[in-house]
This record gives structure tokens, C-alpha cells and sequence, in this order.
């Protein structure tokens, strides 16, 4: 896979089809036999081990998806993409542009399931980085208490080269669950690196404001966004957040180089756009941009816990960290750039 590729090449790949309508024991292989679940369109695929290309064709018809548990996802090649999308797209139109066409909806069936997808391979998973090539296309999530998505590789792997467009998600979080543990985020990525998340749009993505089951708020512990454990280089642009109760973006625990331009930040933020945290023992962030973006004017923009800004202009940097940095952490002060933001009135559409 060319890392990103716009348009990657879509003949010859096998196909799997999923509809509301179907059956499990369909064949799946054609769209007048669907299967029903994604849980066993990766069976088939675990099972059935094909050498090319695999497009995941899902009915946007036929009444929503209805899941009492996440769907655990554990199929990748490293050589050729996987790709979730509608039925009756190509790739290109999904991936190149704001695409306005029906999407396919996953929603929790009564008992506030965690996760919507959780992507967590455990048998063949090399060590070190490794390129999973899993696309998530023009897909609905809604309702769902934790995160929507969350990718969650073996110790001492990263996940590489997925690609995050024209989703939307709405309703995740505890807020319409508040006897539930609390939310973290619509996608959560740990040790994920070189992704890519566009055209999508996150609303309501918010915890109850009450006390939760350890005696806390965790009103702000939600994000749409939320780069875990030394997750570097993602590629944030030109999505849509909507009323998220945490900060929209959070990166922890020496995430870096991340970029986040040209969103829409609209009555969203606990305290910035982007929060870089780090408890001790981790590393704060490195070098993450955030440029370009129109924001309704509530909030400064950034937040790096226990860092005190210094320095003004487009470029700033922190110091005077609550706890020392472990050894092997960015010895340079670490930055946060900031640049040509523009404030617009709360309410903005797209």
C-alpha cells in the first residue's frame, strides 16, 4: 500500500457483503446472500486468508445495526488494504472529498456496549511497525458508551498506515448512561502512527457532569479524538466537532508530530482544541501542530498539563514540567506549534 493513497486501486479484490437483512450463515460473497454481522465477515476473512486487496461492502439500507457487543476486529494484511465501506461507492469518493451519500449505521442494542469496533489482532502480529492498511469508510456510529472506535495493538507493536474518512459519530460518551464507567474517546488510537482522519464529523461526544463510580466527574475525560502511547505523525484535517465535553483532541504519553489542520472546532473544549498530557514516568508531546483550524472563540486553544507557557507568536513553547521526564524523552523543550487559527462565532455550519 502506498501510505495514504487517495484512490487505491479497487479491481480485483475480494469482496465480502453485510447487510441488516442478512444471515450469518449467508456466504457473504455476494449482495443477494449478505451476512449480517461484522463479526463474522472477520471470521470469514480469518479463516479464508485472501492475498489481495479485501472490501468489506455494508447495506446502508435495510434499518441500522443493532450491536450488544463490539464488534472485535482482528483481520489485517500488511500488504494489501482493507477497506469498510457502503455498498454501491468507490474508494476515491469516500476518501478525496466531503462525501454526503447514505451511510451505514451501527448502534447499541440497550445495554450501553463499550466499544462500536475494536481493532485488537493478537495471533501473527510481527513486533515493532506494523502496516495494518485498514480503511473505515462513510460509516454511521452511534450511542455507544466508551469509544466508537479503538485500536489496541500487543505490547511492542504499532499499528501504521489506516485511514479514517467521511465517518460520523454521535452520541458517544456516559452522558446518556450515567450509572456506566465513563467515555474516552470516538476514536481512540494507542501506538498508532501515520493515520490518516478526514471529512468526518463527531457530535455529542460527551460524559454524564455527575459523579461517577469512583467519586469523580469525568465530564472532560471524553475526546473525539485520542492519541494514546506514543502515537506519531497522524494526520488530523478537515473534520467537524460538535459539542465535545473533553478537550476534541488529547495526545498522551509522547505522542508526536501530529498534525491538526483545517477543522471545525464548534462549542467543543473543556479547556483547549488539542490537550498534550503526560502523568509521570511518560513524555510529553513533541513537536504536534495545530494550524488552520476555525474554532467558536471559547477556548485559548492548547493545553499541556503541568507545562506554564512562554513566548508569544506562532511557535510556543513550555517548560517547568510537574515531574521530570523519564530518561530517552525529547531533551529539546518541547513545542507545540500554533498558528493561523481563526475564531468564528459559535454555531458555524458545515
Amino acid at each position: 500500500m502506498e501510505a495514504h493513497a487517495i484512490c487505491p486501486p479497487e479491481a480485483g479484490a475480494f469482496t465480502i457483503y453485510v447487510s441488516p437483512a442478512g444471515s450469518d450463515s449467508n456466504s457473504g460473497l455476494t449482495s443477494l446472500d449478505p451476512l449480517h454481522s461484522l463479526a463474522a465477515a472477520n471470521a470469514l476473512l480469518d479463516t479464508s486468508d485472501p492475498p489481495q486487496a479485501v472490501h468489506v461492502r455494508i447495506d446502508p439500507n435495510n434499518g441500522p445495526f443493532m450491536q450488544t457487543d463490539a464488534v472485535l476486529w482482528t483481520y489485517f494484511n500488511s500488504s494489501h488494504d482493507t477497506v469498510l465501506l457502503p455498498y454501491d461507492t468507490t474508494i476515491c469518493s469516500l476518501t478525496s472529498a466531503r462525501w454526503s451519500g447514505s451511510r451505514p449505521v451501527f448502534t447499541y442494542s440497550g445495554n450501553a456496549s463499550k466499544n462500536w469496533f475494536n481493532f485488537k489482532p493478537t495471533e501473527n502480529v510481527p513486533s515493532g511497525s506494523v502496516p495494518t492498511n485498514l480503511y473505515l469508510l462513510g460509516l454511521e456510529v452511534r450511542g455507544f458508551r466508551q469509544n466508537g472506535i479503538a485500536f489496541n495493538p500487543p505490547a511492542g507493536r504499532t499499528f501504521t498506515n489506516n485511514v479514517f474518512a467521511n465517518l460520523s459519530f454521535f452520541d458517544i460518551g456516559n452522558a446518556g448512561h450515567p450509572n456506566l464507567p465513563w467515555g474516552y474517546g470516538a476514536i481512540q488510537l494507542d501506538r498508532s502512527s501515520n493515520n490518516v482522519i478526514k471529512y468526518s464529523r463527531f457530535q455529542r461526544i460527551e460524559n454524564d457532569e455527575g459523579i461517577g463510580l469512583d467519586g469523580k466527574s469525568h465530564l472532560h475525560s471524553i475526546h473525539a479524538i485520542y492519541l494514546h502511547i506514543g502515537s506519531d505523525n497522524n494526520l488530523i484535517f478537515e473534520n467537524k466537532m460538535i459539542r465535545v465535553s473533553g478537550d476534541p483532541i488529547k495526545a498522551r504519553d509522547g505522542s508526536d508530530y501530529n498534525n491538526t489542520h483545517h477543522n471545525t472546532f464548534d462549542r467543543t473544549g473543556h479547556l483547549g482544541f488539542f490537550q498534550d498530557y503526560f502523568a509521570a514516568g511518560e513524555c510529553a508531546g513533541f513537536r504536534n501542530r495545530l494550524e488552520f483550524n476555525d474554532t467558536d472563540g471559547d477556548n485559548d486553544g492548547l493545553v499541556r498539563e503541568g507545562w506554564t507557557e512562554s513566548g508569544n507568536g506562532p511557535q510556543i513553547s513550555y517548560t517547568n514540567p510537574k515531574s521530570p521526564l523519564p530518561t530517552g524523552c525529547p531533551t529539546d523543550p518541547p513545542r507545540f506549534i500554533v498558528a493561523n487559527n481563526d475564531v468564528v462565532g459559535a454555531g458555524s455550519s458545515w
